[in-house]
Parts: C-alpha cells; structure tokens; sequence
C-alpha cells in the first residue's frame, strides 16, 4: 500500500501507457481500457474529476468508482487509523465517494497528515473544562505591584537601562513580532507589517521595527566595543496565508541592515474549526475549514518551529521581548524595560500605557484568582472600571498594549504545562458562520447563521503560570 502511495504521487508524471497499468493495478481495468487510444496523459488524469472521465469515454458510476478506488490507496492506513480513533474519519467522506480527483485527494491527505488531532482535541475540551468555568468565577482584583516610568528616580532608571544594555550585550535579548495579522481591517491586502502608516518617509511596520533594532545594536556597541558587536536575533511569528510573502519582503529590501543570519521566520499554527460536538469541518469536499490559531500560539509554534531550541543552544538568549506588529511606536528590546523586568527576576514583564478613562475600551493588567491575568474591559463591572486611588488613578488603569518580556525558562515551562495538561491554558470558542461543504454534494454552501467553533489562544492566557511579574507603566508618546 505504501508503495502505490507513491506510485500515485507520481502519477502526474506518467505517459498514457503507465497511467492504464497504474489503472489496472489498483483494480480499474475498465477505466484504463475506456482511456486507450485517447492519449489521456498522467497529468491531465490527475486533475479529471467525474466530469472529466465521463468525457473521456467512461460512465460516471464507473468514474465514481475509480476515483474512490484510488482515495482508498492514497489514503496512507496510519492517517486513516488517526482519524478514525480521533473520531475524524468523515473528513474522508467526499473523496472515498470518488467526488475528487488524484491531486485533490493527495492535497487532502497532505493537509490532514500536517493536523496534530491530539492538539485539536486537546483544544476543544480546554474550552468546556470546569477550569474554565472557575476561572470566570475568580474574583477580579488589581496588579499587586507596578512602576512608572514617569516616577523612577533619575539615578535607578539609568541603572535599570545600563543593566538591558548590559543584557543585550551579553546576548541574552532576543526579539519576537507578532507578525501574523493581516491588513484586511486597514484596506490592506497582505501582511499588516507591510502596510505604509503614512509616515513621510512612508516606512512600512516592518522596517520601523528593524530599523530600531539595528540602531540599538549599534548605539550599544558602540558604548562598549569590547568583545565584537551586539547580536540581537530578530523573529517574525507569521501565519500560513503570509509565511512566504514576509519572508520575501524582508529579503527584497536587505532585511534592511539587519544581518539576515541573524532574522528567521516561523508560521503560527492552524486550527480547523469544529461542529459544536468537536468535529472537523470541511471547507469543500477536499479542503479544511483552517484559521489561524491566535497569537497565543506562539508557544506551541517556538516549540514545533525549532525557534525555541535555537534560542536556547545557539543564541544562548535568557529573555525574549514579544510585541505585537501593530504598535508603530513600540521601542523595540527597549533597555529600560529589560532591565527593569531582569532586576525583578520576572517571569512576565508587561509594558502597558495607564487608561485615559474608565470607558476606554481596552483590556488591564490586573489580577484573576491572586494570579497575573489579563482582564477584558468587558469583564469588569462599572463599579471597578470606575475605582480610583486615593490620588486619584484608576485602579484597572494598566491597559494591556501588547508589549511583554518573557523569561525563556518560563517559555520552555509553558509548553511543558500545556504538553502535560493541555487544560492549563484554556481556548476561546467563537461561533462564527464557516463555508462548509455540503455533505452530499461536496458543493461550498455559505450558511447565514453561525454555524461552527473556531478556536483562539491569547499570548496572555499563560500568565497565570507565572510564578513573578512586572508591569512599567508608559508614556503613550
């Protein structure tokens, strides 16, 4: 079986007379026979659905029957095991029907062998276990500690930069954007760290960032050239849709000064989206309904890209700086915040800029349960929203902009909590409405009502797990 695979991987490849003994291998001598004399090529039978064959010369329940006959054997047993123990197996359905050619059926059993079913079950049930229901009954209570940066004295905010210089220096710093998001909600079509902010010298996100990042290597240098340059290796989480299109706009403009040895890329995961029983939907009869699976999947993407590894055993980096590609102003590896996160030996470092008013609608730095949490400005009540301090501050002020310091051990913990007890890190569920093939037909049928899970991670749903953190609140210049 193993080896008609891939004789039916290379089927694109054969010449009329191996294609009929391809044919007649697989129990389809009928067909082959209905093909001779027509100088059908490998290529074009791999792509003929029914329609095609019965062009051809062959009846349509005789075409049926081939292309079911050949999904038997592209369909490798160890994926058909896999699917049927997960309870997956119907997303087999269309094509053991023979409603897809070869080449769809082998896109098929690519897309679905590149699926970790555990990790998708894992998923699901996170977000109907009890830990999730108690985590909503936690009570909500403010960050235990937090600093501003407009009240450091003088003297420990210079020691709090020397010492990220002296971090970066030793090259214990690394940089992760998250660059996934695309710019559909700008009016732009392609990745949002290419979009043009209107700047006069109409830099795009991406070269911003980089820019910033080559010049803080530079200046910390600089300060002290003993020992060779400053190395800070820059990563870009990106997701399936815009892998190829960052990669290459990085690479057109000379990674912009940055030393490209020294830039890598990596994909966030996917996740199918799911019937509320927790099945797979099928986008068409050959395709998956796939999303991204939200910027908290940047543990489980380090974690299967080799990118954590790297860090460790070639950079030898202790903490990260992870920031979200749209925040234009971010000061990338910002020495001030490294240094002020190293110096509380946090495991979570959060930047946040202080709430103009109770009704700005962003999310707070803030406490769940005694552990540090994210709170959604929709989860608290007017009451909190509205509690100042004495001096008048508002108590759930520290709004979370998307700007962290991680200790790389508290990463390699993470991703061995959610290994072991996937339950640790709970998923968000959002109906929305998925294109969906029909069953019968296979045909795309758009529904006008929500009908599918799809299912999300946030970066900060690990920082419960953090055993210490930090907030420094900002500037908003």
């Amino acid at each position: 079986m193993a080896d008609m695979s891939a004789r039916l991987r290379a089927a694109a490849t054969l010449p009329p007379d191996a294609l009929g003994l391809l044919l007649s291998d697989v129990g389809q001598a009928y067909v082959a026979e209905s093909l001779q004399g027509k100088q059908v090529s490998g290529e074009a039978f791999a792509g003929a659905g029914v329609p095609e064959l019965v062009q051809w010369g062959v009846t349509e329940a005789a075409a049926m029957q081939c292309l079911a006959a050949l999904a038997g054997a592209a369909v490798p047993p160890s994926l058909l095991e896999s699917l049927t123990t997960a309870g997956q197996a119907h997303v087999l359905a269309h094509a053991q029907r023979g409603l897809l050619s070869l080449e769809a059926q082998l896109a098929l059993v690519d897309e679905l062998s590149a699926i970790d079913l555990k990790r998708v079950a894992d998923a699901f049930e996170s977000t109907t276990a009890a830990s999730g229901e108690q985590a909503e009954a936690q009570a909500v209570g403010p960050p235990a500690d937090w600093d501003s940066v407009a009240q450091l004295p003088p003297d420990q905010r210079q020691a709090l930069e020397a010492r990220g210089r002296a971090e970066i220096k030793a090259g214990k710093v690394a940089v992760v954007i998250l660059g996934g998001g695309q710019g559909t909600r700008l009016g732009f079509d392609g990745p949002k760290g290419l979009y043009d902010i209107g700047l006069p010298s109409r830099k795009s996100l991406f070269q911003l960032y980089a820019e910033r990042l080559l010049r803080l290597q530079q200046l910390v240098t600089e300060a002290d050239p003993a020992g060779g340059p400053a190395v800070v290796p820059l990563y870009v989480m990106t997701s399936p849709l815009n892998h190829n299109t960052t990669r290459s706009f990085f690479a057109d403009h000379s990674f912009f000064g940055l030393d490209p040895a020294h830039v890598h890329f990596f994909p966030q995961g996917t996740l199918p989206a799911l019937t509320s029983d927790g099945k797979i939907v099928m986008k068409s009869a050959g395709q998956v309904a796939l999303a991204p699976d939200g910027n908290g999947g940047i543990y489980h993407a380090l974690a299967t890209s080799g990118a954590l590894a790297e860090l460790e055993e070639v950079y030898a980096s202790s903490c990260v700086h992870v920031f979200s590609v749209d925040n234009a102003i971010c000061k990338v590896a910002d020495p001030l915040f490294i240094g002020y996160c190293v110096d509380k030996g946090a495991d979570v470092g959060n930047k946040c800029v202080w709430k103009r008013s109770p009704s700005e609608r962003v999310g707070v730095v803030a406490q769940r349960g005694g552990k540090p949490a994210i709170v959604e400005y929709t989860e608290l009540s007017q009451e909190l929203c509205e509690q100042t301090t004495p001096e008048g501050k508002l108590v759930f002020g520290a709004g979370n902009i998307c700007n962290h310091f991680f200790s790389l051990s508290f990463l390699k913990r993470v991703i061995a909590a959610y290994r072991d007890t996937p339950q640790v890190i709970p998923y968000h569920m959002a109906r929305k409405k998925v294109p969906f093939a029909d069953p019968t037909t296979g045909v795309t049928t758009t529904p006008e009502e929500p009908n599918a899970i799809k299912l999300e991670a946030f970066i900060f749903d690990s920082f419960p797990l953090a055993a210490t953190s930090a907030i420094l609140d900002v500037p908003r210049q």
